[in-house]
């Protein structure tokens, strides 16, 4: 695409240099004519203006399913990671019940020692 329109610039640009007015005799001749049409949306015939508008909405169609398949990986990934973060809290919330089930051994243990 950028080759493309590099070399449309290009074309563009000498065509802007080099308008003196002087036309051809030959029958193949073809002035910039058909740089300015690629740019205004009048110059353009049906077919063009009906293959343009086509690929207009298969563009929008590709970026609404790419835009989904995001969502759906983002989300996906979001949900695993909520999912990872719920068992690491439920495993140190099991550590933490039996770091105080411990403690509470030893503080009975120490209160019997101290009879």
């Amino acid at each position: 695409y950028s080759t493309l329109f590099r070399s449309l610039t290009r074309a563009f640009a000498a065509s802007a240099v080099c308008r003196t007015g002087a036309k051809s005799n030959d029958p193949t001749y073809e002035d910039d004519r058909w740089l300015e049409a690629q740019f205004t949306e009048k110059a353009k015939t049906p077919e063009e203006r009906y293959a343009a508008q086509k690929q207009l909405e298969i563009m929008k169609t590709m970026l609404t399913k790419v835009r989904s398949e995001t969502d759906e990986k983002v989300k996906k990934a979001v949900s695993q990671q909520q999912a990872d973060l719920h068992s690491k809290s439920a495993d140190r919330d099991k550590k933490i019940d039996d770091l105080n089930a411990q403690i509470a051994k030893l503080l009975e243990t120490v209160a019997e020692l101290k009879k």
